[in-house]
């Protein structure tokens, strides 16, 4: 029982950890511009421009996506939790599902033309996390109400104010938007 107790504050410990580092990541995407003509090829420190930090977001969020591929259901298992050889729950295992919830849920307050495409990639990587069907996954996505954050996109991006506030204004933007929605649903 102490043992449960102990992994238990560990996980809140992570979990913490993790909602800290999205709100840095949050507040860093919200204060910035992409450049567009940035050169990857220059690249010659480890500093992470916000733009970069996008794009290196999305290649994660594909690389779990297709781990996920074809109801691979050890794979979609391992990225809610990671199990020793003997089959208990690691102490730093590391919740990606929800951390994926908690993302698009995150999102929805920054969405704009430049962290679009993370929010597909986010709901690509869930889509392919909940086949099969993934009923663990399932069941963390909606304790973690999905089923809200969903319900807020399909109603959401409706009027024109709140396109054009968000730099969506050409039709391809609009088509992107409703393609978005159709994903979720």
């Amino acid at each position: 029982m102490e043992s449960i107790s102990a992994l238990n504050k560990l996980q809140k410990k992570e979990l913490n950890k993790l909602r800290d580092s999205r709100k840095i990541i949050i507040e860093d995407i919200k204060a910035t511009d992409s450049d567009d003509n940035e050169n990857p090829a220059a690249y010659i420190t480890n500093d992470l421009s916000v733009y970069r930090a996008i794009r290196n977001s999305i290649s994660i969020l594909k690389y779990l996506q297709l781990m996920c591929e074809n109801h691979n259901f050890a794979s979609q298992n391992m990225i809610r939790e990671q199990c020793n050889e003997d089959g208990s729950v690691k102490l730093t295992s590391v919740d990606f599902i929800t951390y994926l919830a908690w993302s698009l849920e995150g999102f929805l307050t920054m969405m704009n033309d430049q962290t679009f495409d993370v929010c597909g990639a986010v709901v690509d990587t869930i889509t392919e996390a909940i086949q099969g069907p993934c009923k663990g996954n399932q069941l963390a996505l909606v304790q973690n109400k999905i089923i809200d954050t969903a319900r807020e996109i399909i109603s959401g991006f409706e009027r024109e104010q709140e396109l054009v506030y968000l730099n969506f204004v050409t039709d391809d933007d609009i088509d992107a938007i409703g393609e978005f929605k159709g994903n979720v649903i």
